[in-house]
């Protein structure tokens, strides 16, 4: 059973992670779409991309956050067509800044908008409940929760940006094998556990047989060490 050198990926983590700036959704203001006409700046190189205002500042937003804005509003891209096609630009910038305005009288939202430093964009979105959990707050639970339970982490899967998105994936450190069906046999408490700036997710997933053949020659390799 391969293990995963907590402390290397921490530092792996503090090092590559992009800043973020947490802001109420309402404070996200679209200002319009840009235009890539002359391409004389890095900030003109992106075609496909919103401008929007965040606390008095121009950002530039890839096309997967700025639908992640619309979905937090309740802008479904039908909608967003047919205010296009009756208003032009003028109106959706509107509605969209009156939807998020109006979402946000009721119940205050806040996000973490991940900036990616090389190209200047906001690159990623997480909503945010109360205080981002960062992640050396992650990795101080983490250790406590993997030696509390007899974990081992065993691989891991990052995201698009690391702060929207780590899964670590933890075998005990006694395999637990059941056989669900004839000539089926699965290993069942194996876990993943599920990070980012807004929340930590712990689950549990099933390997078969066919996955399990290499784990446990490497689990008794282990053991024998």
């Amino acid at each position: 059973m391969s293990e995963v050198n907590l402390s290397e990926l921490r530092r792996r983590v503090e090092a590559t992670e992009n800043p973020y700036k947490v802001v109420r959704r309402d404070a996200v203001e679209y200002v319009g779409r840009l235009e890539d006409k002359s391409k004389s700046t890095d900030f003109q190189r992106a075609p496909q991309k919103s401008v929007y205002r965040v606390d008095g500042a121009m950002v530039l937003v890839n096309e997967m956050v700025s639908k992640q804005l619309d979905e937090l509003i309740g802008l479904t891209p039908k909608q967003a067509k047919m205010v296009m096609n009756a208003s032009g630009e003028e109106g959706i910038r509107d509605f969209r800044n009156y939807l998020a305005t109006a979402s946000s009288m009721i119940t205050p939202l806040y996000v973490a908008l991940i900036g990616n430093p090389s190209s200047r964009t906001v690159s990623g979105l997480v909503p945010i409940k109360d205080d981002p959990i960062t992640s050396e707050a992650f990795f101080d639970f983490l250790e406590v929760f993997l030696e509390k339970n007899k974990l081992i982490p065993t691989r891991y899967e990052m995201a698009y940006d690391i702060a929207a998105g780590l899964t670590i994936y933890l075998d005990s450190s006694d395999l637990d094998i059941r056989k669900i069906a004839p000539h089926e046999d699965f290993l069942v408490n194996s876990y993943y556990i599920k990070w980012n700036l807004g929340q930590i997710e712990l689950g549990r997933y099933y390997e078969g047989w066919f996955v399990l053949t290499d784990k446990l020659k490497r689990f008794f390799r282990r053991r024998h060490v």
